[in-house]
């Protein structure tokens, strides 16, 4: 399930698909507004629309959640288990290593960590490096530094390690080991990869005649003012007291 979720993230993200709905949206607008223009009311624009509205908050609010099945402390029989949703992304939907790199190259964590290394990603070959060896070591540095899932950032420096005997790429730079995993702690701290955020819909205001249901009517609105929206929103409610609420303080 978690594989073809990330399959349907990648396809969704992709430029292909991107302009497609660029396209699509727009041509959908165009339509509303023409047969607004023209005194017919747009059901089938509009219908399509919603449609694609709602396709679009699913894939991005539940498809798109990829969530670690377990953390390194628990010792997965699977490493995969504990990869975050982006390291997951580089390691198992991309053909060869210079895929991988190419794709992490795009992370804003990695170009953090090549700016403190002082090394520009051209200077980076795409070597040949065995899927299983990667995964190996990017779990052995998530544990030094105390990880809790197996992130980008440690793929990244696992891949300058396990191709230092041929590139000579962090001698050259005067860089050791201990360098490369202190580097990969700050970039974990800095980027939060491992921390997962709850993604939920937040709805602003008020439904249509909601506030019928509980008496609150445009007669009303002439004798008193509703508090209820605003003081839920107060940690004390000193609505026409503020004088008082200061002299108290």
């Amino acid at each position: 399930m978690r594989n073809a979720k990330i399959r349907i993230s990648l396809a969704y993200d992709s430029i292909f698909a991107t302009l497609l709905k660029l396209f699509l949206f727009n041509g959908l607008l165009i339509l509303v507004f023409y047969e607004l223009v023209t005194g017919v009311f747009p059901n089938l624009p509009l219908f399509l629309f919603s449609l694609g509205l709602v396709t679009h908050i699913f894939i991005k609010y539940e498809l798109e959640r990829i969530l670690p099945q377990a953390t390194i402390s628990q010792s997965p029989a699977d490493p995969l288990d504990s990869f975050t949703k982006e390291a997951l992304k580089a390691t198992l939907f991309k053909n060869d290593t210079q895929a991988q790199i190419n794709y992490l190259f795009k992370l804003t964590q990695t170009k953090f960590f090549l700016e403190k290394i002082a090394i520009d990603k051209k200077n980076i070959k795409g070597i040949a490096v065995p899927r299983a060896n990667l995964i190996t070591k990017a779990l052995a540095l998530a544990k030094k530094v105390n990880g809790k899932y197996i992130t980008t950032t440690d793929l990244f420096s696992a891949y300058l390690l396990l191709t230092e005997n041929e590139t000579k790429l962090l001698f050259a730079n005067k860089l050791k080991e201990e360098d490369i995993i202190s580097i990969n702690k700050w970039a974990r701290i800095i980027f939060e990869e491992e921390e997962i955020r709850e993604r939920k819909a937040r709805f602003v205001g008020i439904g249509f005649a909601e506030t019928l249901v509980w008496g609150w009517t445009p007669e009303t609105r002439n004798y008193t003012k509703d508090l209820t929206f605003t003081s839920i929103k107060r940690k004390a409610f000193v609505e026409g007291r503020e004088s008082e609420y200061k002299t108290l303080i």
